[in-house]
């Protein structure tokens, strides 16, 4: 759209100005309008989030940051990259997601703040979910989030030109309540908005759309965020228009179905996205990226565990009663002190030290014996 409005006043002063001036009038013109685009570009400088010792960075948000606990790329590209902060890293994010809806079976309410539900009316018809998993502001509030990066945009783009209002509305009052809080107990998060991918066109190979419908709404909801974060003055990261230069130029397939980052698509997806969130800071110990994913996926198959755990019907949900109260809560506990084991494994692996986890693991708090019923 830029390089079309240039166009189109280069030949306003074709027409206008034929002169030995106009050639220099262009190049003022198309000066001043880089000027006002370097001036715009939301990945500025001035609101790169900053990484101190320690911090405590949660995921949140939809699929395409839920798929990167299963392969661990971004989160060793942070470790690699800030060897000596002894980064705690969690990754909240479930397909489904919005700003304002996050339904969980085991939890009554599906929505992340209050006065969400205005948003999503066709979804407040009751579901009859129970239980006692915690909502999303306890669970940032025991992680003690001090940064978050949420990543949106995709699900609520099949609403359409039609639901774009919506959707805004729906970004700018989450941004607002998150901005409110103090899930550190100290300060207000440091906060980055994530858009969607492109969509890749796969339809030769696979009965697949060509992503041109899809690509249209994406970039019309990926503007809208950037729009709705710099009027919060919050930190916008555009990933859609990088993965669609990726992808046209029809180099291996980066996603399995178009939509979803394969491992080598998440391979590149992590240093992109490190860049544009905290800034182009090098890699300080690249000869210990093997160990450190390693480490970084046992933290997070503990982590899933967890977050996501197995059956969590019986753990939470309407199931839990009458016996769920005699092993789950013993068990979580001991998952999360093994968890956090191995965010001491990771930042050892950092320094090419490889943690005797096992060892450690039979410190952790010891499961009391079930009596059985036969």
């Amino acid at each position: 759209m830029r390089f079309a409005h240039n166009y189109s006043i280069i030949q306003q002063v074709r027409l206008g100005f034929r002169s030995k001036y106009t050639l220099s009038l262009i190049l003022a013109i198309l000066f001043l309008a880089g000027c006002n685009i370097s001036k715009t570009t939301p990945e500025s400088a001035a609101t790169l989030l900053k990484i101190n010792q320690g911090s405590r960075i949660v995921l949140i948000g939809n699929n395409l940051g839920s798929r990167m606990m299963n392969y661990g790329y971004f989160e060793t590209e942070l470790h690699l990259r800030y060897p000596e902060h002894h980064l705690f890293i969690r990754n909240m994010c479930d397909g489904g997601n919005t700003p304002g809806f996050r339904p969980h079976a085991s939890r009554v309410s599906p929505w992340a703040f209050p006065g969400a539900e205005k948003f999503q009316t066709e979804l407040a018809a009751y579901s009859d979910s129970q239980g006692h998993f915690e909502t999303e502001d306890q669970w940032l509030t025991n992680l003690k989030a001090d940064i978050i990066i949420a990543f949106f945009g995709y699900n609520e783009s099949f609403a359409g030109p039609e639901g774009l209002e919506n959707y805004k509305a729906e970004l700018d009052a989450f941004i607002k309540y998150t901005l409110n809080q103090k899930y550190n107990g100290t300060n207000a998060p440091q906060l980055a908005i994530v858009s969607p991918i492109a969509f890749e066109n796969l339809s030769a190979q696979y009965d697949l759309p060509d992503g041109t419908k899809e690509n249209t709404n994406l970039s019309l909801y990926a503007e809208a965020m950037r729009v709705i974060a710099a009027q919060n003055n919050i930190h916008f990261v555009d990933v859609f228009n990088p993965t669609k230069a990726w992808f046209d130029k029809k180099e291996k397939p980066l996603t399995i179905d178009g939509a979803q980052l394969t491992e080598a698509g998440y391979a590149r997806f992590a240093p992109l996205l490190a860049d544009n969130i905290f800034g182009k800071t090098p890699v300080k110990v690249a000869k210990n990226r093997a160990l450190v994913k390693a480490a970084v996926l046992e933290k997070n198959w503990m982590w899933h565990n967890d977050i996501k755990v197995p059956n969590g019907v019986h753990v939470y949900g309407r199931r839990y009663n009458p016996f769920g109260q005699d092993n789950y809560p013993a068990e979580i506990k001991k998952i999360r002190e093994m968890t956090a084991i191995r965010d001491q494994a990771i930042w050892k692996a950092v320094k090419g030290e490889e943690m005797d986890i096992a060892a450690a693991d039979k410190n952790t708090t010891p499961i009391p014996e079930i009596k059985t019923n036969y």
